[in-house]
């Protein structure tokens, strides 16, 4: 997939020269997102352009101050990147997002950005009909089809996508996680929920002390299900490779002494018949069923011993839940 910072870059560097895009954030891709982007990868066919996305490289309330803190995200940058490829596109344009471009008025945005003098053709827009740009999210689908039309470009505002009569959202999403309801997300998604992320060395203490060595991933601007014992699904991203497992989420109480600030919260895999080092590795871990929550055990032999039996308990759980479609 073709990334660039700026739009003009997708001609000025790749040699495109017209395009279909759809404008977003896309946190998580889920199926009201996967609609719009249906939409593109039509037009843009019709059109005989290419269908790109243009998004940000950043949360937008990760940067404007607001009342409210930044969201914790669905998934990592390179895990989004991947899903927009396989919904069938061809280039992604991650804008900058900083105070600037926050400040920038919604018109101004459009015209110096997206509508580029230098920059390929822009034959056609998708987006959310309720999408809103610019300083103060002051721009509409309106403001959008009044300069778009100036430029000679079509417009297509996609309504809201709903299933049981409620709204899909990224927001509804990351509370269903947090909330335990992780088959509510997946239908939402598309696909199971997953954590991606870079495998890093925890505390040591998996292999030596409790006879089970995990792959960790430590993430605090990623959304997280509550704290416990899952049975889970991984893929090596470098290879494809899917394999049963089983995933702890939470702070170690057990190897926290008493008055020692806790550790941050992280996502602790342990695979299943396979034994392999994967530090440096991107994984993907994917939330089949949970199993029990998390708790202080009186000692790390007492874990050992629990740890046994959450195991027996994934090896069923998995062995009674089909895999799901393998997520790009």
């Amino acid at each position: 997939m073709i990334t660039a910072s700026l739009p003009r870059e997708l001609r000025t560097r790749h040699g495109l020269q017209a395009i279909v895009a759809a404008f977003g954030v896309f946190d998580g891709v889920h199926r009201g997102h996967l609609e719009v982007l249906r939409r593109v990868v039509q037009r843009a066919r019709v059109c005989q352009a290419a269908p790109v996305v243009i998004t940000f490289d950043t949360h937008p309330r990760a940067v404007v101050a607001t009342d409210l803190a930044p969201p914790p995200l669905l998934c990592t940058l390179p895990q989004r990147l991947r899903l927009l490829a396989a919904a069938g596109m061809e280039a992604a344009v991650l804008l900058p997002f900083d105070q600037a471009m926050a400040a920038m008025p919604a018109e101004d945005f459009l015209r110096r950005l997206v509508f580029a003098s230098d920059g390929p053709r822009v034959l056609g827009v998708c987006i959310g009909s309720t999408w809103r740009f610019g300083r103060g999210g002051a721009g509409t689908v309106d403001t959008l089809k009044q300069v778009a039309a100036t430029q000679g470009c079509d417009v297509d505002s996609v309504q809201e996508v709903l299933i049981d009569g409620r709204t899909i959202s990224s927001t509804r999403i990351r509370e269903a996680i947090q909330n335990g309801r992780l088959e509510a997300a997946a239908a939402w998604l598309g696909r199971p929920f997953a954590v991606a992320g870079i495998v890093q060395h925890g505390r040591g203490v998996g292999g030596p002390a409790l006879g089970c060595p995990t792959a960790n991933i430590q993430d605090a601007d990623l959304v997280m299900p509550p704290d416990g014992v899952y049975a889970a699904r991984a893929r090596l991203i470098s290879r494809g490779d899917r394999a049963d497992g089983i995933a702890y989420v939470g702070q170690a109480p057990t190897f926290t002494r008493p008055g020692e600030p806790p550790p941050p919260r992280l996502v602790e895999l342990h695979l299943l018949d396979r034994t392999e080092a994967l530090y440096g590795h991107e994984i993907e871990v994917e939330f089949v069923r949970f199993l029990r929550p998390d708790q202080r055990f009186a000692s790390p032999a007492a874990l050992k011993e629990q740890i046994a039996v959450d195991i027996a308990a994934a090896r069923r759980s998995l062995e009674q839940t089909p895999e799901a479609p393998t997520a790009p």
